[in-house]
């Protein structure tokens, strides 16, 4: 009796507990089963059943290196169960090999290492730093060490979108303290560099202000469009005044590409630097690394830079094991595969009918074809059958076994290609007489919104591209302001994926492809733009948003027809013979039919015609559908005024009294009524006339008569 009450008090104990972890727990097999159908299911949320509607997950296949990185972090839990002493020789030996890999690798020697999950957290921890080596009674006096005089972090106006307010957010800064700096540059320039104008004159207005200019954030790849800063004369200038200098970018990873003789010193590249090897190498729980340099290990281990806290120091057991595994060669190889893909491609690729370029680039594929455009890049001439190619930058391999700086690697190549369509002009259209059908209008005049209509084609492209060709990663960018712009970032997408130059070689095959298509589009707008002109039941649509042909609506004869109804069914008809075709919408909510693409030779004319006589016939089919509803509305409104008048005189000929409910039951008892033959009525939708059914119920036959009063 007692264990009962025990028991009982126990389970009730556990009530605001959720099911799952109520009493004993778990069978092991289901929990995993749980894991499991999590893992290759999207939608799967409940227990271990498998619903038929359930979408299997697109699950990335792992090579060895990926397989020992996802296995470090089941070594790492593992070695938690260490002696302390033991776990602390471990760590150290891991941290301290790791660092000095890294710092090897991207020639940042005498460099201590942080690693950290959030690749933020790096640039606030050395902001930090900077701010102490400024004011070191900063870290136990706070705004108060200023004495006035706030320091300033200049950040470049091509930055990540929130960096800088997150930098202050985090430091306890005034937004005052951030000082954006503009960019200079025209499109076919290093648009997106910092101005080092701008900056010398930022820097001079702080001092003047009596403001201490602390921190300068660069990019050797900027995160939207890949342009490097000039780092050089940013570092002089940092030099000059006692600034900070942190850089970021992906092509950093470019340091590895290179090597550097012993006699010759490698120029620095910044006071500090964060490297996310995760994205470039393709790793997945790989942590990124920001390399510092600093002469104060007080300091550093004040700003948590450094820890000696052992479950922070194994964060790079992952890197430690992977670096070993990878090899010098393995993460060359890497980061040289993704450089390959944008700066080559295979043997008789070609744009535009150019034929095949002797040195295969796919960077010279798409500057030398006039309608792509590449971002911070001049227009080069097309080459001619059997010309070479003339490089304006140094190759890779030339500089391999050179002596260089460490800061002219990031003219060799382009870790990162942003292009897009970009020529417009319409050609003339051919001549047409006056009197001809489709003849152009005194009054006509075109109206194109260039730069729109190019945001349309480019995003057309892409989705083209994407569909195509989904193992080359493409991103639609929108660079003000210009308009959007199609981004190709190899080193953060190549390795995730696993990219070939085969598949950069068929998205070139593709892009030449659709590229005719939208030249042979923009040809045919203006004649399409005639052709409608011409014929009175069409009218235009302006949807400046749509890459196609264009868009039309159809102006019925007939009054008070459902418009959406009416284009809907001419979109289901023309879609049965060619699928460019769409339902649209104009700007003031009236239906539209979108035209889509067209290629070359297509007859716009002809197409229009088409167009215009499915219209007609819909509206027609609309019409009679439209009197044959009218039809039936008055035909069973006539019909309810005839059953209602003959009910009313069956009333008064059976009599009142059968209709009270007492009464009436006696009288029909005494004198039951008369059984008649149950009527109703017809409807003849030949004739739309209006009929009995007495005949039909005492013949039991549809008799159809050649004559019907109505």
């Amino acid at each position: 009796m007692e264990e009962d009450k025990k028991l009982r008090l126990f389970e009730k104990s556990g009530l605001q507990l959720p099911e799952v972890i109520r009493g004993k727990g778990q069978q092991m097999g289901d929990v995993l089963k749980l894991l499991e159908n999590m893992l290759l299911f999207d939608n799967c949320d409940e227990g271990t059943a498998i619903l038929a509607s359930t979408r299997p997950a697109r699950l990335k296949e792992l090579d060895e290196s990926s397989r020992v990185a996802v296995l470090a972090h089941s070594i790492m839990a593992y070695l938690f169960t260490f002696s302390e002493e033991h776990l602390r020789r471990i760590s150290s030996r891991v941290t301290s090999d790791t660092t000095l890999w890294i710092s090897r690798l991207f020639r940042f020697n005498e460099a201590s290492a942080f690693f950290h999950e959030d690749a933020r957290e790096g640039v606030v921890r050395v902001c930090r730093l900077a701010l102490l080596l400024r004011f070191p009674r900063w870290g136990h006096e706070g705004q108060d060490a200023f004495e006035g005089k706030l320091p300033v972090v200049y950040v470049s106006e091509a930055a990540q979108a929130g960096l800088g307010p997150y930098i202050c957010q985090q430091l306890g800064l005034p937004a005052s303290c951030l000082h954006v700096v503009a960019c200079q540059g025209t499109p076919s320039k290093q648009m997106h560099r910092i101005s080092l104008r701008a900056l010398e004159q930022a820097i001079a207005e702080d001092e003047a202000a009596d403001r201490v200019p602390a921190v300068i954030l660069a990019h050797a790849g900027t995160p939207l469009v890949g342009h490097t800063d000039d780092l050089q004369g940013i570092q002089d200038m940092c030099k000059k005044h006692r600034i900070w200098l942190h850089v970021t970018g992906s092509s950093l990873a470019l340091l590895t590409l290179y090597s550097v003789p012993e006699y010759v010193q490698p120029a620095e590249t910044g006071d500090s630097m964060t490297l996310e090897l995760s994205e470039w190498l393709g790793l997945p729980a790989v942590p990124h690394v920001t390399l510092f340099k600093a002469s104060e290990p007080t300091l550093v281990h004040q700003v948590g830079l450094s820890s000696l806290h052992l479950p922070v120091k194994l964060t790079c057991l992952p890197l430690w094991i992977v670096l070993q595994h990878l090899g010098h060669d393995g993460l060359l190889g890497r980061i040289q595969r993704c450089i390959d893909l944008v700066s080559a491609a295979g043997e008789g690729t070609s744009l535009g009918g150019v034929g095949s370029f002797q040195s295969n680039k796919l960077f010279h594929a798409l500057e030398t074809t006039k309608e792509v455009q590449i971002l911070g890049v001049e227009k080069k001439k097309k080459l001619q059958p059997g010309e070479e190619v003339i490089t304006h930058y140094r190759s890779a391999r030339e500089l391999i076994s050179s002596a260089i700086c460490a800061l002219l690697v990031f003219d060799t190549a382009l870790p990162t290609i942003v292009f897009r369509f970009s020529d417009v002009k319409l050609p003339p259209a051919r001549e047409v007489a006056p009197y001809a059908v489709n003849a152009v209008p005194e009054n006509h005049v075109d109206e194109t919104d260039d730069e729109t209509y190019l945001n349309a084609a480019n995003l057309w492209l892409l989705d083209q591209l994407r569909h195509d060709v989904p193992q080359v990663v493409l991103e639609l960018i929108n660079v003000e302001p210009m308009g959007v712009f199609l981004r190709f970032a190899p080193l953060e997408s190549a390795n995730w994926i696993g990219t070939e130059p085969s598949d950069v070689d068929r998205c070139l095959q593709v892009l030449d492809d659709h590229l005719a298509v939208i030249r042979a589009t923009c040809a045919q707008q203006r004649l399409f733009r005639v052709a409608i002109a011409a014929q009175t039941r069409l009218k235009p649509v302006p949807m400046p948003n749509w890459a196609g042909l264009g868009a039309v609506q159809y102006v019925p004869e007939t009054d008070g027809l459902d418009l959406r109804k009416l284009h809907e069914e001419m979109v289901a008809q023309l879609k049965s013979d060619d699928t460019a075709f769409l339902l649209g919408q104009s700007s003031d909510g009236q239906p539209c039919i979108l035209f889509g693409m067209v290629t070359s030779g297509f007859d716009t004319a002809s197409l229009v015609r088409v167009v215009l006589d499915i219209g007609k016939q819909v509206e027609e089919s609309s019409r009679q559908l439209e009197q044959l509803v009218e039809k039936l509305t008055l035909g069973i409104a006539r019909a309810n005024e005839d059953l209602e008048k003959e009910h009313v005189e069956q009333l008064l000929q059976e009599g009142v009294f059968r209709q009270i409910p007492v009464v009436g039951s006696l009288v029909n008892w005494w004198s039951p009524p008369p059984k008649e033959a149950q009527k109703g009525r017809t409807f003849d939708l030949d004739t739309g006339t209006i009929g009995s059914t007495e005949l039909t119920y005492k013949t039991h036959l549809q008799v159809k008569h050649k004559s019907q009063s109505s």
